[in-house]
């Protein structure tokens, strides 16, 4: 089902016409636990993971030259998580510069660390937006992951981080008398990824992604992926609310 698009209904909070002051927060939130980093196949010539997802990082440039009004209304921020979640590049508009620093590197796969993070800074985030008087489009995590939830005492149950996800997924954006707009998750899973876990981390609003074996090499699906969410980013900001086309190489979570 890769290329079909998806839409999200109901994007601006308050939007009412191109006159308005309208910011849009989305993260990409990247793995970068010891999986990541290594060749697959035995594909000696060919892009870590790691590295792939660095080298698209790149393509940030570009875009804000291609894109100047979505990079204008369009805020990235960038985190990473492995045995620990960092903050990578604070939410800043893309058009204040697209250069996101080296991504670090890590052991294990710590989904508690990385929601308990995310939830905190986007609700700063979102807080300081609505305090500019800025109207908050709905905040988009792009989540890419290649394992299951680790750390260094084994797998990490979902009781452990059920929790901290939640209180991701309840975030909103307000609207003046309304019911705020909830924040969507875009989870994007391949290698070890499981599509349960995907599905409860993209709940509602948000889709789960997996990769399909064998259709795409990782440093190929890396740049797809890495496109795919430059492009969602170009054509969100045209509509009402999140498109996004899956990649080619990755298919709807059933």
């Amino acid at each position: 089902m890769h290329g079909e698009e998806i839409t999200v209904s109901e994007g601006y909070a308050g939007f009412t016409g191109p006159e308005e002051h309208v910011a849009w927060p989305f993260y990409i939130v990247c793995d970068v636990s010891e999986s990541m980093h290594r060749k697959r196949n035995g594909a000696e010539s060919e892009l870590t993971p790691f590295e792939a997802m660095q080298e698209s990082l790149l393509e940030l440039v570009d875009f804000c030259v291609d894109h100047v009004e979505a990079a204008d209304i369009a805020h990235l921020g960038v985190l990473t998580f492995a045995d620990d979640a960092k903050v990578l590049r604070d939410l800043r508009k893309l058009s204040d510069g697209p250069e996101v620093n080296p991504l670090p590197k890590g052991t294990y796969t710590n989904y508690v660390k990385v929601f308990t993070k995310l939830s905190d800074v986007v609700a700063a985030d979102i807080r300081q937006l609505e305090s500019r008087q800025l109207r908050v489009k709905r905040p988009v995590v792009f989540f890419i992951t290649d394992g299951y939830p680790q750390e260094a005492s084994g797998p990490q149950p979902l009781k452990s981080w059920q929790e901290p996800l939640h209180r991701l997924q309840a975030l909103t954006a307000s609207r003046a008398g309304r019911s705020g707009l909830q924040i969507a998750m875009v989870a994007l899973g391949f290698e070890d990824a499981d599509c349960g876990n995907l599905r409860l981390i993209a709940q509602s609003p948000g889709i789960a992604c997996i990769a399909e074996a064998g259709v795409a090499s990782p440093h190929e699906l890396m740049s797809n992926l890495l496109t795919s969410i430059l492009n969602s980013v170009s054509l969100s900001v045209e509509n009402d609310d999140l498109v996004f086309i899956p990649p080619h190489g990755m298919k709807l979570c059933g």
